[in-house]
């Protein structure tokens, strides 16, 4: 199972490489194209992406091998459900600066998050929710995944760790 997850680490940290060459390819053709419509500045940067990866695991003689699984495939129905998982992973820039410790609890984040009323809407809805914070100490704030009991992400929400 290590080796899965150094394959997993692997593919992970070359999707991270390919968001950089993405982001220096418009940094890029912003400097040979500076203006933009009615004399705007044009440009963007790349802060936030989701990867939604389909994987099938085969065991040989080698041991566990992970390879990604096209929508077609999936489709088809070749493939034994039993044996498809998938990864999600969601990768977020943020300055390289000085990694700061939180001030506030993840409890106390989630206590937060559950008591707004949407929230309280979605939970009436669909039962106990799943409230998962994750502290990013550069930018100073929390991720919060609002999951419904199957796991199925109904918010995202950022939270400013000072609040």
């Amino acid at each position: 199972m290590a080796n899965d997850k150094m394959r997993i680490d692997a593919f992970l940290s070359e999707f991270g490489k390919s968001m950089i060459q993405a982001q220096a390819q418009i940094n890029a053709e912003v400097l040979e194209h500076p203006v933009g419509f009615e004399g705007l500045q044009t440009g963007i940067a790349i802060s936030e992406t989701e990867i939604d990866l389909k994987m099938v695991f085969d065991e040989d003689s080698s041991g566990v091998n992970i390879r990604p699984v096209s929508a077609g495939e999936a489709r088809l129905a070749d493939l034994n459900p039993g044996v498809l998982s998938g990864l999600r992973a969601r990768l977020v820039a943020v300055p390289n600066e000085e990694i700061r410790p939180p001030v506030r609890k993840p409890s106390d984040i989630r206590e937060q998050v559950l008591s707004r009323p949407d929230i309280t809407r979605l939970q009436d809805v669909f039962g106990e929710l799943e409230v998962e914070p994750t502290y990013v100490g550069a930018a100073r704030r929390w991720i919060v995944d609002v999951k419904e009991p199957r796991g199925q992400t109904l918010r995202s929400i950022q939270i400013s760790d000072s609040e």
